[in-house]
């Protein structure tokens, strides 16, 4: 069974926000990690780690090298398989930084 790569330097994950969405991008994965050619379009699965928690979760599948959905704050990843090999390494991480949260709330009777 092969290692898909989904190297660092070749799958770069980037967010391009859309109002209180977003679309996450990479390259498509092209090589195994030994070097030879992936003959068949990858799946690829984001991944989020919602701020405060310490468990990813699977939260898209795609064939596509994108991704549009309502963005939470957390720790996004990509990962990549085919049928002919396991999951992929991680690909790098895009951080969303949650907002303080608002100040002096008052009720006045």
């Amino acid at each position: 069974m092969k290692s898909l790569g989904i190297l660092l330097i070749s799958a770069l994950l980037s967010l391009r926000s859309v109002g209180s969405a977003g679309t996450f991008t990479w390259d498509p994965v092209t090589r195994f990690l030994d070097g030879s050619a992936v003959t068949e379009a990858p799946t690829y699965w984001l991944y989020l780690t919602p701020v405060g928690e310490a468990i990813a979760q699977k939260i898209a599948t795609t064939k596509e090298t994108s991704v549009t959905l309502l963005t939470l704050a957390g720790t996004y990843y990509v990962t990549g398989f085919t049928s002919q090999c396991a999951e992929s390494p991680k690909s790098n991480i895009v951080v969303l930084k949650q907002s303080a949260p608002p100040a002096n709330l008052r009720w006045t009777p």
